[in-house]
């Protein structure tokens, strides 16, 4: 069916629309792409860790991709290290033992940006920039090639002297290494030294290769990252998601606009302003604004009064009180504390501090007495008319009919 001019119109605004956020979405979307990252083999992003791994591997080193659990790590570690950089997520209990096994084993890990590392006492320091250079504390293996650059947050507890402190930045150690069992773990405040940007920092290449030192096999971790990307990892990216809800809405558009078109023309529905209901809203809204919960119980009150009355035969201005003995003198199939009630109602009324909690709790009261009196008349009433005989005309005198029948008055 061919589409007619406003489908059109709608469909080319809904089609500029999605032009509009795509571009957006490009303009905006790179520079999050350049910036974006995390230490895995895998990024190539700023923060990426692929040049180095790369670098290690094309250096001769036996370098592999460790996607399995610590559980799972070698039961002979001796000769292994176990690299490990700003993990995303945190490990469970039993990672947690595997890792300390290992190394308590003679296995050798290294850990960076992260506090996951057994027996750590890792603290918050002063704010380091990207860039910031750390120089060295003591001429250790590690600290040989010189000052190395560092960034976040993260120290080591200075009242710890149990480790060996190897670089600092103002007073907080950034590198430091301890033993654990047969093992040995290094840990630095952060990955930056061995990302793609910072590996090409001034000696940070060389606090890599200073802390791998001689191990003869090399694990880099991607179990803490997650699973590995591949060709369907693309799909979780922001730029598709955006597509994918682009795309969404402006087949719902569509969707919509055929089904309306194709639909019933139905008439809206117009609410009389002259409803009841209107009024009953309105005086309601105006009595709530006004507070005065007292003339909500005073209405109730004198609609019993006038129905007690006609149910008694009771006349004028009743009180309480009298109504309370009328009650208490007649069957009237009310509660017998009820005299006490209409007491309280009565005293009510005249109260300016009425509570809308009270005032609903006296009207609720006098709304049932009132239905049950109501119903109570209605049923004495009909009862009364199916006994009592029809009345029976009265004769009239024989000259005043004389007079009617001719018109005289």
């Amino acid at each position: 069916m061919p589409l007619s001019a406003p489908d059109r119109k709608l469909a080319g605004i809904a089609a500029l629309t999605l032009a509009v956020l795509f571009a957006i979405i490009g303009i905006f979307g790179s520079g999050e792409r350049d910036e974006a990252g995390f230490p895995s083999s895998f990024n190539t992003r700023t923060h990426g860790g692929k040049a180095a791994f790369l670098l290690l591997k094309r250096s001769g080193y036996d370098i592999n991709r460790w996607e399995k659990a610590p559980g799972e790590l070698p039961q002979s570690p001796g000769g292994v290290m176990l690299v490990i950089a700003e993990p995303r997520r945190w490990p469970e209990s039993q990672d947690s033992d595997a890792l300390q096994k290992f190394v308590a084993g003679g296995g050798r890990l290294l850990l960076a940006g992260s506090a996951l590392a057994p027996r750590s006492r890792i603290t918050g320091g002063q704010y380091r920039a990207g860039g910031t250079q750390c120089p060295a504390m003591a001429p250790t293996a590690l600290s040989r090639g010189g000052p190395i650059t560092m960034d976040g947050v993260l120290a080591w507890d200075k009242s710890d002297v149990s480790r060996l402190v190897h670089f600092a930045c103002d007073n907080d150690a950034v590198v430091v290494s301890y033993r654990l069992g047969k093992g040995e773990i290094i840990w630095w405040a952060s990955a930056l030294p061995l990302t793609n940007a910072g590996i090409t920092e001034a000696h940070n290449l060389d606090l890599l290769v200073n802390s791998i030192g001689d191990a003869g096999h090399i694990l880099w971790d991607e179990y803490f990252f997650g699973s590995a990307p591949g060709p369907w990892s693309y799909a979780t990216s922001r730029t598709l998601k955006w597509a994918a809800i682009d795309c969404a809405a402006l087949g719902l558009i569509i969707l919509v606009t055929f089904a309306r078109r194709s639909g019933p023309l139905m008439p809206l529905v117009r609410e009389s302003r002259l409803s009841p209901l209107e009024f009953v809203d309105t005086l309601g809204k105006l009595y709530h604004k006004a507070g005065a919960c007292q003339a909500a119980v005073e209405i109730a009150l004198n609609r019993f009064r006038q129905l007690l009355a006609r149910r008694t035969g009771l006349h004028g201005q009743i009180s309480a009180e009298d109504m309370a003995r009328a009650i208490q003198g007649r069957r009237l199939g009310l509660a017998p504390d009820f005299g006490a009630i209409l007491l309280r109602c009565e005293s009510a009324v005249g109260n300016p501090g009425l509570t809308e909690k009270e005032a609903l709790l006296l009207v609720q009261q006098l709304h049932d007495a009132a239905r049950s009196l109501q119903l109570l008349t209605e049923f004495q009433e009909k009862k009364d008319g199916g006994n009592t005989p029809p009345a029976v005309a009265r004769p009239q005198p024989v000259e005043q009919g004389h007079r009617r029948a001719a018109g005289v008055h």
